[in-house]
């Protein structure tokens, strides 16, 4: 007996006694419709949806001092360069090195907020 989960959610959307429709199925059918009773909860909860949201915009003001910090440090390097022209390639090292440490921390607050829009919601 194959019952998809959409399948089991019916059944027991038809009949209001959750032990009348878990005592009719099999063991391993039982968890499927409570998960699907889970579902159907987290479905239609737009407080939670808003809150990851918003949570997804607050991580994101992490990528506002990413950029400060990178306009600073290339600020910086330019005019290490223009005092002493013959280290450009030493600066530009450090330069790039000090850029990719500071991206870090966007590509961090990337990955939580694209967590909180696409996971958190269906949990």
């Amino acid at each position: 007996m194959f019952l998809d989960l959409n399948t089991l959610h019916e059944i027991h959307q038809q009949t209001n006694d959750n032990s009348a429709v878990l005592a009719q199925l099999p063991e391993h059918h039982q968890n499927l419709v409570l998960a699907a009773d889970a579902k159907a909860a987290t479905k239609d909860n737009t407080a939670a949806r808003a809150g990851c949201y918003i949570g997804a915009g607050l991580a994101m003001t992490g990528a506002l001092g990413v950029g400060i910090g990178q306009g600073y440090v290339g600020g910086k390097a330019a005019l290490a360069v223009a005092k002493n022209p013959d280290e450009y390639s030493r600066i530009r090292a450090m330069m790039l090195i000090g850029a990719a440490i500071a991206e870090s921390s966007a590509i961090y607050a990337l990955i939580i907020a694209i967590l909180l829009i696409f996971v958190a919601p269906s949990l």
